[in-house]
């Protein structure tokens, strides 16, 4: 783990060191500029967890999802076999969206007990797991905004009481030149950044938030 030029706050470090040392137990936001950087990071993510016998649920778009089946079929992985065994585990965002948003409102209670199915669901046959989704980016695409930072908030604090690895993934177009305040405010509800600039690749990069410089 080395600073390198042009980078002088963020760390470098290999998939496999981050992913299984670094990021274990964190909650990971990346702010992606591209798919080539959004599949190759992700791919680093769930591979670690399988070499590791661990599940991953992965809440994403149908489109993501079927990207990163056909990435994990293209390394060499069965994905029926995966599914099957609840090892991988994807879900449609909107289809989760919809157990806690009810015309256009949160309904608080409701997304507390997602939360809680999911990592129930995630820790099938009692392994440990990772969660990796989209569910605050397609809120915040959808004009959502607060409740988009009220799901963050209240996944970091899921994330400290159960003590896994959760990955966020936001389109960095996400984020207009005025949003520079919202972008910090997701920023604070996650432990570590990864840059999603394809500079970053084959390796990543990535920098702490303020509570977890130490």
């Amino acid at each position: 783990m080395v600073k390198l030029p042009g980078y002088d706050d963020w760390l470098h470090a290999s998939e496999h060191v981050f992913w299984s040392d670094i990021a274990r137990s964190d909650h990971v936001a990346q702010f992606y500029q591209s798919d080539k950087v959004y599949f190759n990071t992700l791919a680093g993510f769930v591979q670690q967890a399988f070499s590791s016998n661990e599940n991953v649920m992965m809440i994403a778009s149908e489109s993501h999802l079927n990207g990163l089946e056909h990435r994990l079929e293209d390394i060499g992985f069965n994905i029926d076999e995966l599914i099957s065994d609840s090892k991988f585990i994807p879900l449609d965002v909107e289809e989760v969206i919809s157990e806690f948003m009810i015309d256009g409102k949160m309904d608080e209670s409701r997304l507390n007990e997602t939360l809680s199915s999911l990592y129930v669901r995630a820790g099938y046959n009692r392994r440990r797991f990772r969660l990796c989704g989209e569910i605050a980016p397609v809120l915040l695409a959808h004009g959502y905004t607060e409740i988009a930072k009220r799901v963050e908030h209240l996944t970091e604090i899921a994330n400290r009481q159960n003590h896994v690895c959760v990955y966020c993934l936001y389109p960095a177009n996400i984020f207009g030149a005025d949003s520079m305040n919202l972008a910090k405010t997701i920023s604070d509800n996650h432990s570590r950044i990864i840059s999603g600039s394809e500079e970053q690749l084959p390796h990543l990069l990535y920098r702490n938030t303020i509570k977890n410089a130490s």
